[in-house]
């Protein structure tokens, strides 16, 4: 039986454990240049063999540098991406592992003035 000291700083240390590790999360992803979720919580998982087609479409539209070193770097920017995604799985496993290939075709679409 654990004393009381004891589970107080067991349950301490894993609040302090799990706080540090939500915050390394949001550390990763805050302020960054990839895109949130494109492919969801699943992504990693393989779809049932076959043909499957995905298109993921994105658009960025920044007008401000933040932390310049030049004063008035203010610009416009419109980005629009439409990538086309056609997957093939295989019946193959390699070590358990689903096979498979797929080919990406990114179409994007850009807009720059300084």
């Amino acid at each position: 039986m654990f004393s009381r000291k004891r589970w107080l700083g067991a349950v301490a240390g894993g609040l302090a454990l799990s706080s540090a590790l939500c915050s390394t999360g949001w550390g990763a992803t805050s302020g960054s240049h990839y895109a949130y979720g494109v492919e969801g919580v699943l992504g990693a998982t393989a779809p049932p063999p076959g043909w499957h087609y995905r298109m993921y479409n994105f658009w960025y539209n920044p007008d401000t540098l933040n932390d310049s070193p030049m004063p008035g770097a203010n610009f416009e920017l419109d980005t629009f991406a439409s990538v086309q995604r056609i997957v093939h799985v295989t019946n193959v496993k390699i070590l358990g592992a689903d096979y498979l290939y797929d080919i990406l075709i990114p179409l994007v679409d850009t807009d720059f003035t300084l």
